[in-house]
């Protein structure tokens, strides 16, 4: 049996989790991984009885030794489909050893934690079959398809490097587990930064997902909103404080009161401090809130590298990140998310830059969305 402590913490995750002992009994499980594999219960439960549940991302059977096994030495990523759910589910397997244990040798099991990625496979398969469509049918297209494989693959490419980077440092978290597990040692403090650290880098995880689905919802102009009444004011200076730095001053020229989706506002905002801090060269960044007629107006300034002119409208399109001084993650998405947002309020969104002297992004949009 495990701790109560961490039985507790695997419960309170946000994504599905289940610990395997060395027979592949399981140890511990959350009700995520209740919902996502279809079980009322896993007391009692095996490794081998959640396998049976499951096949490979090719079809073919899952063997157990995938999740739990002594050769295992290294953690392991791999898709998964629920025969019972129907769901795609990306699985992050790590072993876990003793303290002190070589590899191989007296392992206690693995931690595996589960996301669902139904509705990514859903549109790269959709992704897929439109290509497919578009060779057949459309012969004379030959440059614009060698430019969207070009863009597919780039995609791909950045999109691989941003989802591995938090499972990296996942990692890193699960060697102190391996460490520390046979010690007993950890304290509550320990414990809960090693599960806040998890459940930050699942959040990052989980934003990235949220905004490749977003570029397709945008893309097929099917995107919700729920419009509220929202002081303005009070949405930016509580998703300023989220960014937790000084780097960010906020200036409310007036108060603004409008009806906006809160969702879309945070997008807005979020995206336009993140894409300051990224390329502001840790100089100051202002964010001036007005009101100009019936539409509020935000401004994002920073002081950082710049844009050339020619570049001005590339940023805004998808998935396209414009040559720069230093090296920045991301996949492309966030001003173009914030260009698709803003205009479905019926505003608008402009920049101004000069290279070496920094840029401001000015967004309008009207009182009522």
């Amino acid at each position: 049996m495990l701790e109560p402590l961490v039985e507790a913490v695997v419960s309170a995750l946000p994504n599905a989790v289940v610990i395997f002992s060395p027979q592949g009994n399981v140890l511990a499980y959350n009700s995520k991984a209740l919902e996502l594999f279809g079980f009322n219960s896993m007391q009692d439960k095996s490794v081998e009885d959640l396998a049976q549940t499951c096949t490979l991302e090719n079809g073919s059977p899952i063997a157990s030794s995938i999740f739990v096994s002594p050769q295992a030495n290294e953690p392991r990523r791999f898709m998964i489909r629920s025969k019972k759910t129907g769901k795609w589910i990306l699985v992050y397997a790590s072993p876990v050893a003793s303290d002190g244990a070589q590899q191989g040798k007296n392992k206690v099991g693995a931690i595996t934690i589960y996301s669902e990625k139904t509705e990514i496979v859903k549109n790269l398969s959709k992704l897929s079959r439109e290509l497919q469509q578009k060779t057949k049918y459309q012969v004379n297209i030959e440059k614009p398809l060698l430019e969207a494989i070009k863009l597919r693959d780039d995609f791909i490419s950045m999109a691989s490097h941003e989802l591995k980077t938090p499972l990296t440092s996942m990692k890193l978290q699960a060697e102190i587990v391996k460490r520390k597990h046979n010690e007993t040692q950890l304290t509550r403090d320990q414990l809960d930064k090693l599960f806040s650290t998890w459940e930050e880098q699942l959040e990052r995880l989980n934003s990235l997902i949220d905004g490749m689905l977003d570029v397709s919802a945008l893309s097929e102009g099917k995107i919700k909103t729920h419009p509220c009444k929202l002081d303005l004011g009070k949405a930016i200076k509580s998703q300023v404080g989220r960014f937790y730095t000084e780097q960010i001053s906020f200036i409310k020229k007036k108060q603004v009161i409008g009806t906006w989706d809160p969702r879309r506002i945070d997008q807005i905002v979020s995206n336009l401090l993140t894409n300051a801090i990224k390329y502001g060269h840790k100089k100051p960044i202002e964010i001036i809130l007005d009101q100009d007629g019936n539409s509020a107006v935000i401004e994002v300034t920073d002081h950082g590298e710049g844009i050339a002119r020619e570049n001005f409208e590339k940023i805004f399109k998808r998935f396209e990140r414009v040559p720069s001084d230093i090296s920045v993650g991301g996949i492309g998405l966030g001003l173009y998310i914030v260009k698709q947002i803003v205009e479905t309020t019926g505003g608008s969104i402009a920049v101004k830059s000069k290279k070496g002297e920094g840029s401001t992004f000015t967004v309008r949009i009207p009182l009522s969305s």
